[in-house]
């Protein structure tokens, strides 16, 4: 597979610094993140380089993580040689110049979250699954039912819906998980039983330009491997990878569907168990990097 570079804007970028343990372990990697990372989470790959004077001039192929990552490499791309181009597309910026984007990825292997597949429609892509490594959190549940919901910051809030989400858990025991590390955000998160990752998109900067169909995102798939019942708006298929058996929900059904799970404990562990062995199964950094290898 001879010499692979990956490059993101930071480690948690498409949680690319789990991707980064496990493309190491099939081929000679050169990991350059362009910050540091805002969740505090470099430490997971100690291999990787910051800052991108520490990209390689050339490279059996080059992966990239993020279509605004992918923009800012331009000039690099233009004066560098690499046998091949594989993008993963992570962020909203694609969902807002799609059109560009797609024209120029034409050329290339393209991977994209669920939630970005549907503006990747009559393109050939593949699906990405941020792959994590929860496997030393200690799972212990708090003795009263709890719900969370962990946007990063508050700019965050209306982008998943945080508000409508507050409300409509106001009789229950409900944590807000927001503006602390990654690793308290894990701890805390593996501490509830149901966690709620989304419920609508509404960005100001681009109010009623988008038209999303919902998804599921980096924190619903983390909850997932924590034992939690994760519950998202929107529902979609599975292409090359069955979809997540998330329950999906929308403003008018999260309610009933809060209600429902919280009192049914036995469908509730039931749902819980089929997550769990999904996110097992396809979360797990070899097997991401193995598909992105195409190995």
């Amino acid at each position: 597979m001879g010499h692979k570079v990956l490059v993101a804007e930071d480690a948690s970028s498409g949680f690319a610094c789990e991707l980064s343990n496990g493309l190491r372990k099939f081929v000679n990697l050169t990991t350059v993140w362009e910050n540091k990372s805002y969740y505090s989470v470099d430490y997971i790959d100690p291999l990787s380089k910051i800052g991108l004077e520490n990209l390689p001039n050339e490279s059996n192929g080059i992966i990239i993580v993020g279509a605004g990552m992918y923009k800012r490499l331009q000039q690099y791309l233009s004066t560098s040689s690499h046998d091949s181009i594989t993008i993963i597309i992570t962020d909203s910026w694609f969902m807002h110049e799609s059109d560009f984007f797609n024209d120029k990825f034409k050329d290339y292997n393209v991977f994209a979250t669920s939630c970005k597949m549907p503006f990747r429609s009559g393109y050939p892509t593949k699906e990405y699954y941020q792959p994590f490594d929860l496997s030393d959190i200690e799972i212990v549940k708090n003795r009263t039912l709890t719900l969370s919901h962990s946007p990063f910051t508050q700019s965050k809030f209306l982008q998943k819906g945080t508000d409508y989400i507050i409300n409509a858990t106001k009789n229950y025991n409900f944590d807000l998980i927001t503006g602390v590390s990654w690793d308290e955000s894990i701890n805390r998160k593996a501490k509830s039983h149901i966690f709620i990752d989304q419920i609508d998109y509404d960005n100001p900067y681009h109010k009623g330009e988008i038209e999303w169909d919902g998804g599921i995102g980096r924190s619903g798939l983390e909850a997932m491997l924590l034992d939690c019942l994760v519950i998202s708006r929107g529902k979609f298929t599975g292409i090359d990878i069955p979809a997540p058996p998330i329950v999906w929900c929308d403003k008018n059904s999260l309610g009933d569907i809060l209600k429902h799970y919280a009192y049914s404990i036995e469908e509730r562990n039931k749902v819980i168990s089929l997550q769990k062995e999904w996110a097992l199964k396809y979360l797990n950094s070899e097997y991401q990097a193995k598909r992105i290898l195409n190995i």
